[in-house]
This record gives structure tokens, sequence and C-alpha cells, in this order.
């Protein structure tokens, strides 16, 4: 019948779905924005000029060495190379990417709002310079793929969507988290990379599919990466060896709904020791 309400309960998971989706995005788009009020829109400290220049380094000459700054050390080559891992450098490629190309395109008026005036002592270059204020984006559009994790595992471990998203807004506003989001560092990114590979940990333990597995021991790959706990090339390895046997690796590859609740700490187990040890045999370890 014309204008009837469909009773069919594939319809209605569909629809349920797009309404998560667009609750998802509206959340993250309104924490990114939050996060921005706050963000510096330039550098404040050694460290993120560390990574920073990495991430010049690999876009101009497509390698990791930088000038010889603060926290670097002299490399087999005699050039010199940051102590911190390139992960987050890569990460930050897009951003920089936008910002050269806004230094080509956009009037000077847009151009120096966004470089803000020159800062910075010695070496190290703070501000000023557009790509800059692009790359200081990284730290809210972290902090607000964390906040968007804490959510999605608010709901899975059987939270009612009011209260997730009141837990999420008292994380954003009234935690480290807020602080954090104002940095060019690794700590937001590093968060959401533990908690996500527990919430696919803990999806898969409640009956998930495989790839839940798979997917929570990539995030957890990267995480010890980022912690020095296991080679820098590993999670790359291990991301390559599931999407060669056709199975999943990212965030963005899981669709559907999220189970119900149960037990948490037993999630991690031996699994991601037996996985480490599997991806150090591929190579002959």
């Amino acid at each position: 019948m014309s204008g009837s309400v469909s009773t069919d309960p594939g319809a209605r998971g569909d629809h349920s779905r797009r309404g998560d989706g667009r609750l998802m995005l509206w959340l993250g788009c309104s924490a990114f924005l939050f996060f921005l009020v706050f963000n510096h829109g330039h550098f404040t400290g050694s460290d993120e000029v560390a990574i920073y220049e990495m991430t010049q380094s690999i876009v101009a000459r497509g390698d990791l060495a930088i000038p010889p700054i603060q926290h670097t050390a002299v490399g087999p080559d005699g050039r010199r190379y940051s102590f911190f891992s390139a992960g987050q450098s890569v990460l930050a490629i897009p951003l920089y990417q936008l910002g050269l190309l806004a230094e080509r395109v956009l009037p000077y008026d847009w151009r120096s709002a966004i470089a803000g005036p020159a800062n910075g002592y010695g070496p190290f270059v703070f501000g000023g310079e557009v790509p800059i204020g692009f790359v200081s984006l990284y730290a809210p559009l972290a902090s607000a793929f964390l906040v968007l994790v804490f959510y999605r595992f608010s709901l899975a471990l059987g939270t009612s969507r009011r209260n997730a998203l009141l837990a999420t807004a008292l994380l954003a506003s009234c935690t480290y988290v807020l602080m954090m989001s104002t940095y060019f560092l690794r700590h937001a990114a590093e968060s959401a990379a533990l908690l996500g590979s527990f919430y696919f940990f803990f999806r898969y333990k409640q009956g998930g599919p495989l790839r839940d597995l798979w997917i929570g021991c990539a995030l957890a790959f990267e995480l010890s990466s980022r912690l020095g706990l296991c080679p820098q090339e590993d999670p790359s390895r291990l991301r390559a060896h599931l999407k060669a046997m056709g199975m999943k690796a990212d965030l963005a590859d899981i669709p559907g709904e999220l189970p119900g609740a149960e037990a948490l700490y037993d999630l991690m187990g031996h699994k991601l020791t037996i996985l480490i040890k599997l991806v150090q045999a591929m190579d002959g370890y």
C-alpha cells in the first residue's frame, strides 16, 4: 500500500545503518570543529618540527633525512635522521600537499591568515608557512577519529546511544584528549589505534567475522610499531599479507551493526604474539 511503513527487517536494518552513518558523520565533523577551536595553527615544540621535517623530506626527496636539529642522529650515510618513527610523517603527507597547493592558488590574504606570524628559534621553524598551517590540522583530525572509535566501542559495550554520546562529549572536552588535540604529536593516533584494536578484538570475541580479528591485529601492530615494540616495517608487511590473502586490513573495511557487550580483558590474549611471530617468520627471522 502506498505510504505504508515497511515491515521488512532488512529494510529497517538498512535504515538503521544509514542513520548510524549520518550520526557518525555528524559526530566526527562536530568533534573536529570543536578541536579546531583550540588548534594553534602552528608548532610549539621541537618534537613537532622533527616529525614535520620528515614529511617535507619524503615529499621533496623521497627519503627521511632531515637537517641537523635536536632529536636526530647520524645515519650510516652520514646524514641526519630523526629519532621518531615515520608513521605520522607519512600520514601527514596529504595535509602537507594541500598546504603546497594552497600556497600556489590562494590569494595573499588567505595565505597570510593560514600561515600566521613567523616564529621559532634557531633552526626550528614553528609557523609562518602555509604547509605548517595545514599539517597542524592533523591533531584535531586524529583526535576526532579517537572520539569516533570511543563512541563505537561504547555502543558495542551495551551503552545506550544517549549515554555513549554523553561519555564521548566528556572525553573530548574534559580529558587529556583535548590538550593533545593541539599538538602535532603521535598520542591521539596511538590512543585510537590501541582502542581500535581492543574494539575489533571485542567484536571478534562476540562472534564477529574473522576480519575483525585481522583488523584488530593490524591496529595492534601499528601501535606496537609506534611504541618501538616491533620493527616499523612489520605493520605494513602484515597489512600487505592480509590483503594478498583477500582479507580485510583497515577500519574502513568493516560495515554493519555492532554486537552486544561482555568481558573485555581476555580479548588480546596471545593472538598478537602469535601474529608477530607469523609476520617475522614470513621474512625469515
